[in-house]
């Protein structure tokens, strides 16, 4: 893929409930980085060859089997999106079609996404897809995510709870679990491979951590210009 793809989307999408493996979010975020979010009205079927699939999801080689392994689990995984009146529960991709002996496939992202990837106006995301494509945890892609929707704030607070439920972490009940295996390896794998550094901390009534206080900093002056234009 493209260093220069372009991921965009609606902030209630990516604050919403899912669960996708790491090789699952490379191909939904892959698809939303080939949409031009800003001018196009509805989605269309988006191709990719074979070796585009396999240096996507980072293997030698995807015969159809693999193809066809990975697209099926893809299918059936479903995003529950809440507003104020309505609780929306879809599929990410209405079709998948594979050609045989052609070494291609075309995926369809569902209808009911298009008001979170397309014509954004307000309190959307936008960030490279570079930067989360060489990610090896599939926490440290959503955190990242998080913190790039919070990233104009420079300082964002919530509690342990809300953070492990917007994650799909809930089974690192314990804080020092969830702190070890899931916030330490992804803000270090964020602070080495993303446009931002982040710093966090725990804050404290007694000896229960009550929220999370991340700091958040664009790496360098160019990365905070390419931040801007890409708003």
């Amino acid at each position: 893929m493209k260093k220069n793809y372009i991921v965009s989307k609606a902030n209630k999408l990516i604050t919403s409930k899912y669960e996708l493996s790491l090789q699952e979010q490379r191909v939904i975020l892959a698809l939303v980085s080939m949409i031009d979010s800003k001018n196009q009205t509805q989605f269309y079927e988006y191709e990719m060859t074979s070796s585009e699939f396999a240096e996507l999801l980072n293997v030698q080689n995807t015969n159809h089997t693999y193809l066809a392994k990975i697209t099926k689990q893809l299918m059936s995984k479903v995003v529950e999106i809440k507003d104020e009146k309505r609780v929306i529960q879809v599929h990410w991709l209405s079709s998948c079609i594979y050609y045989k002996g052609q070494g291609k496939v075309k995926l369809e992202l569902h209808r009911e996404l298009m008001p979170y990837l397309l014509q954004l106006k307000e309190q959307f995301t936008t960030y490279y897809l570079s930067n989360v494509l060489q990610m090896k945890s599939k926490y440290s892609i959503r955190l990242y995510e998080l913190l790039k929707a919070n990233q104009f704030k420079k300082h964002f607070e919530l509690s342990p709870d809300d953070l492990r439920k917007m994650l799909n972490a809930e089974k690192y009940d314990r804080y020092s679990n969830f702190n070890q295996k899931v916030l330490d390896l992804s803000i270090k794998e964020i602070n080495k491979k993303a446009d931002i550094v982040v710093v966090y901390k725990g804050k404290k009534i007694g000896n229960k951590v009550v929220s999370i206080i991340f700091d958040i900093i664009a790496k360098s002056k160019l990365e905070q210009e390419l931040y801007g234009e890409i708003e």
